[in-house]
């Protein structure tokens, strides 16, 4: 679906007092939460540790809970299946994906931790509002996302589009500023820490998408009811004074 340094650092959210008894989980094992590789969001560093807006919410969530955790990173695939099966615990990820629906209990996180796709340009060059009309155009894009989907229609031979893929936000940035490329599809919140390192750049965006995020409860693990309860309520509890959407597929 979040900086995120590095370094450890305090807590970027305000301490809370524990919840109450009847809110904390016994539970035998520790409790499985997967994430894809989305840097700054969520990522594993050099030294095999999960950080990212994302990995610090829940990380303090469940430390008020009192249970033990642990992490791992997946191909988005392989999180689905692990859903559907029950190996797996949480997702850190978009909200709404149909195929996922009847077979988990979503948390949904405030406006303010959504994912904005934008498109990017400098100033002087034409403003196209939708990625599918840049037909003629040199568009950067990073290998490994799915932009929401994009990615497939993209991927078409015949859109007519000068795809050059980039190995990360900070290459297809400098690719943009430098002129080799036109138009970068890249998102919000790594592209303005990146232009810190480029103080006389300017650039111009236009808003793709805002991908909602959630935490993901499968359904199919014997706490999960327990879990998506926990969670909901220490959710509503940081963001007391902050509009969250209605629980997606709350229990019966």
């Amino acid at each position: 679906m979040l900086p995120f340094g590095l370094e450890a650092r305090p807590a970027i959210f305000p301490s809370e007092p524990l919840p109450p008894p009847h809110t904390r989980l016994q539970l035998e094992r520790p409790i499985n939460i997967s994430y894809t590789e989305f840097p700054p969001y969520t990522y594993t560093d050099s030294q095999g540790v999960a950080h990212g807006y994302f990995v610090d919410l829940i990380k303090q969530m469940l430390d008020q809970l009192q249970v033990n955790y642990r992490f791992a990173a997946n191909p988005t695939p392989r999180i689905h299946y692990q859903l559907k099966s029950g190996e797996l615990d949480v997702y850190l990820g978009p909200r709404g994906v149909p195929n996922l629906a009847k077979h988990t209990r979503m948390i949904p996180l405030p406006e303010s931790f959504s994912i904005k796709l934008s498109l990017w340009r400098r100033p002087g060059t034409r403003n196209i509002p939708e990625v599918m009309a840049l037909q003629g155009q040199n568009l950067a894009i990073i290998n490994g996302f799915g932009y929401g989907g994009l990615i497939t229609q993209l991927n078409n031979n015949d859109h007519g589009i000068h795809i050059i893929r980039a190995s990360g936000h900070d290459t297809a940035l400098k690719m943009l500023i430098s002129r080799r490329v036109d138009y970068l599809l890249d998102y919000q919140r790594p592209v303005s820490i990146e232009l810190k390192k480029h103080l006389n750049a300017e650039l111009l965006h236009q808003p793709i998408q805002n991908i909602h995020v959630a935490f993901i409860v499968s359904r199919y693990v014997p706490h999960s009811k327990a879990l998506y309860e926990a969670l909901l309520r220490l959710v509503e509890s940081h963001f007391s004074n902050t509009a969250i959407p209605a629980a997606l597929n709350s229990p019966p």
